[in-house]
């Protein structure tokens, strides 16, 4: 299921706009990464972070209407770009502020609690986290494929990924692990050409790591300027080709598994007319309880 959509979705980077979203991300991660460790650009830093965010939603509307249309063409992909911006960035919006307050509701108790009770707030928070985020996580497939508004969208995803659990594992678990091939794959070749740098982390005590650790600016008055630059070409390509990969993986997946999810329509006998007039007469039957259940 999940191998299969990759590689469906691998066969679409063919198409050079479907890479359009995956170079603006690495453009947009290379300037956070350096202005963020560059001390005199640190201020900027969070500005680019904020117009990353902001940009983002564009690009991934145009990829997902491009895939959509089957129209590659770079007029058809900003086109749709304009088309969907804003149902890809609206539900974004709610889902992000919805999370930052629950978070912060989450963080309440252990805040009063003390440190012990700040980490167990933490792993309490993120446990219920990650199945939030899992269960919204195809609202902007559905905002571009299905042509839903905010709610609907959202609502959308919800319901695909409870109708199909199986297959959604299966998408993630493809995803984790494409994921940690990439993350490993770079950090082996970010520790190679940084050797030199990284070689005083060996002779370090375990006092000097939880120093460096607890404050990055240490380490990136190490690294030095060459290092700063190879961390941020290196968080940009990493940004680019998960990206590049992981639109049209999940556009193909979303279009096979999740589009035609829907919960079955209930109708009660007690209204013909109803069902008359939606046109299903013929197309269901009615169960034990003389429910009328719609074939899908």
């Amino acid at each position: 299921m999940g191998f299969e959509s990759l590689h469906e979705g691998l066969k679409l980077l063919r198409y050079p706009v479907i890479w359009i979203a995956g170079i603006v991300s690495a453009i947009f991660a290379f300037m956070t990464m350096w202005f963020s460790m560059t001390e005199t650009l640190s201020f900027y830093g969070d500005k680019v972070l904020m117009m990353w965010l902001v940009a983002m939603p564009f690009f991934i509307a145009a990829t997902y209407g491009s895939i959509k249309s089957g129209n590659y063409s770079p007029a058809a992909y900003f086109r749709e770009g304009l088309r969907y911006y804003f149902r890809v960035l609206l539900p974004a919006v709610f889902i992000s502020f919805a999370a930052f307050l629950f978070i912060f509701i989450v963080m309440i108790p252990g805040s009063l609690a003390g440190s012990s009770g700040q980490m167990l707030s933490v792993i309490s928070g993120f446990i219920f986290f990650i199945p939030c985020l899992i269960l919204v996580f195809f609202f902007d497939t559905a905002a571009v494929f299905s042509d839903l508004k905010v709610f609907e969208s959202i609502k959308k995803s919800i319901t695909g990924v409870m109708l199909k659990p199986f297959n959604v594992a299966g998408f993630f678990l493809v995803l984790i692990l494409l994921s940690l091939v990439l993350v490993f794959g770079l950090a082996i070749v970010w520790s190679g050409l940084l050797a030199d740098e990284l070689m005083p982390l060996t002779e370090m005590s375990a006092e000097e790591m939880s120093e460096y650790s607890a404050d990055p600016e240490m380490l990136f008055s190490m690294l030095g300027d060459t290092g700063i630059m190879v961390t941020s070409l290196i968080y940009s390509v990493g940004s680019m080709l998960i990206i590049s990969v992981m639109l049209p993986f999940k556009a193909v997946f979303y279009r096979k598994y999740l589009e035609g999810a829907e919960i079955p329509l209930v109708i009660s006998p007690d209204s013909p007319d109803i069902a008359a007039e939606e046109g299903i007469a013929g197309q269901g039957e009615y169960d034990e309880k003389g429910r009328w259940y719609k074939y899908s």
